[in-house]
């Protein structure tokens, strides 16, 4: 009945009509045979949800994740991948009956989550994914050396990038009023925990205020920020 009323609807006089209605009949047939499609039907009424309390973070901040899991029983495993990487477990929790269930976590990089839940004989149902954003973190710290005639007053520069960056760099910018008087790129090197460290020197050859900004860029892991110091001569 339903496919004679479709047909009838869309004009029993055009050919294109039909094969069109015919097609789109096919299509919601495949759909409904698919695996998931059922759960997508409510035959089995089960569906998970996750979010983040804050989906952008600077790098090592903890995150909480909280799942709303119905039906409130089985398990509840969360599941992470970084850029390029697998899901891998991080940890499994029991669904209570409140059905809400919550993790914390400290990203260092961009990382996707998302919720596994099981129950017994009943299909697995997965989550929707939530990316945690992560922003990297710098800090940059400037002292005055000691003052040499004709060759201006050296101006130490440390730094630490969290979290590690690889083979990268970080990019230095002095200025004095609103005149930039140096650009120095400083190779970045391996400091501890998961972070990378970073100095260099720069000589200032008159007295003044210097500003120091370092920035390292966005990569595929995580965006980029700026590290702010100040130092007067």
């Amino acid at each position: 009945m339903l496919l004679r009323s479709l047909l009838k609807a869309a004009g029993g006089k055009r050919g294109y009509g039909r094969l069109a209605v015919l097609g789109v009949l096919l299509l919601v047939a495949v759909a409904l045979m698919l695996p998931g499609a059922a759960l997508a039907k409510g035959k089995y009424g089960a569906w998970v949800n996750l979010r983040a309390s804050d989906p952008t973070i600077n790098s090592g901040t903890s995150v909480s994740l909280m799942a709303k899991v119905h039906p409130a029983t089985g398990s509840a495993t969360l599941q992470a991948h970084l850029a390029g990487g697998e899901w891998a477990d991080v940890a499994t929790k029991a669904v209570p009956v409140s059905g809400q269930v919550s993790f914390t976590v400290t990203p260092y990089r961009h990382t996707w989550y998302r919720i596994v839940w099981k129950r017994d004989s009943m299909p697995t149902t997965i989550s929707n994914v939530v990316w945690v954003k992560v922003f990297a973190q710098i800090h940059v710290y400037a002292e005055p050396g000691v003052y040499a005639s004709g060759r201006g007053t050296p101006i130490s520069i440390t730094g630490m990038v969290i979290p590690r960056f690889p083979n990268g760099q970080v990019f230095i910018n002095i200025t004095v009023g609103c005149m930039t008087v140096a650009h120095i790129p400083v190779n970045l090197t391996p400091g501890p925990g998961d972070s990378s460290v970073f100095a260099t020197t720069w000589n200032a050859l008159a007295p003044g205020t210097y500003k120091i900004k370092a920035r390292v860029g966005r990569t595929p892991d995580f965006f980029g920020a700026n590290g702010f110091t100040s130092l007067t001569l």
